[in-house]
This record gives C-alpha cells, structure tokens and sequence, in this order.
C-alpha cells in the first residue's frame, strides 16, 4: 500500500526533481534500481528519521558523473525502511536522498562516492524544522560508524550537479550547511543526530 501511494505522488516528485537534477520531468515512472549481479558489491543501507505522514526516497543514478537516470532503489516512511541494497564496488556511485512533506515540498541531497567490495553503508534522512539533513557513512562495524573518504557533495543551492572536479573531501568540522524547505525543490546538508546510527546491523 505505501509503495502504491508513492508511485501516486511521483509526478509531483518529479516536477521537483527538474529544480533539484532532472534534465526532463520524465514520461514515465522512474525505474526500479537493480543491484548488480555477477560482480564486487558493497552494501547499502537506507534509515529515515522523519515524523508521521512524511515519506522519503533513496535514488541511485546511472550515470553518476553527470548525475542522470535516476532509479529508485528504496522508499520508506516513519514507520518502515526499505530492505538494503547492492552497489557495485570501485567505481563511482551517485545517490541521492530526498524528503517529501504531505504539502508536496521536496528536500534532497546528493552524494557521491566510490564503495568498496564487502563494505556497508548507511545514507539516512533526517527532517529538520524548515528542511532536512542526510548523511552518508562506513557502517562496515555497526558499533564504530567511520567517515567515508571518498564521499563528495554534488548539489548545492546554486548546482544540481556539482562537477567531481569541483568537489571537496567531506568533513564533520568544516561541512555544517542546513537545508531549507521551499516548494518543489531546497537542497542541503546538516549532520544528522547520533540516535540516528541506531540498528544499523539490521538488513
């Protein structure tokens, strides 16, 4: 039931997406990603912290330079997550995390970053009064969350698709923007609560 309420609310989902990385609002609905097969793989796994009547959705894209065709890989509410997904290792992966509000205002944020063979993952949405915070991190020891290295920004208030060459390694003490809520499509980033790295070892 709550995928089919999703797929409803998608047209207006991606009349947000032509601010926020689409070139096209698309004709059709986006298509569901599909893990790799037959190849290196990195887990990924997608936690929302969000209140009741608010939904969010984790977007993989298959050209991750130029941050183009979008596929879903997950959606979830306050109550529920999607199940994890794969992500091929050594090679760049752009994803995105988006907030969708029942007054049909969008916040997403994009992260590239190169996962490793074996490795776990967390990206995570958080709503925060006026807009929403994500964070992308190494959950390989559930107990012990590290930064991952790699990881670059790639949209900002101004840039849907910041150029890699443009980006900056991510840190906790110099990364603190906050993302501001608007109609169809704010962008931003706010490190997320500590709570929010809780039962990360669940699939």
């Amino acid at each position: 039931m709550f995928y089919r309420r999703f797929a409803r609310g998608l047209v207006a989902v991606c009349i947000g997406f032509v601010l926020v990385g689409c070139a096209q609002p698309p004709q059709q609905p986006l298509p569901t990603y599909l893990a790799p097969a037959g190849t290196h793989t990195a887990r990924l796994l997608m936690r929302g912290y969000i209140p009741a009547g608010d939904t969010y959705g984790v977007f993989v894209f298959g050209n991750a330079e130029t941050c183009m065709e979008p596929q879903k890989a997950g959606a979830g509410n306050a109550t529920q997550n999607p199940d994890a997904t794969r992500l091929r290792a050594g090679e760049l992966s752009t994803v995105s995390a988006a907030l969708y509000k029942p007054d049909r205002t969008v916040c997403a944020i994009r992260w590239s970053f190169v996962p490793q063979a074996g490795r776990s993952y967390v990206i995570t949405m958080s709503a925060r009064e006026g807009g929403c915070a994500s964070r992308l991190l190494d959950v390989t020891d559930p107990d012990r969350p590290v930064a991952e290295p790699t990881l670059r920004r790639r949209n900002s208030a101004e840039n849907i698709c910041i150029p890699m060459s443009q980006t900056r390694p991510l840190t906790a003490a110099t990364d603190n923007d906050a993302a501001k809520q608007k109609p169809l499509a704010p962008q931003g980033n706010a490190p997320a609560a500590d709570d929010d790295l809780q039962n990360l070892s669940r699939p």
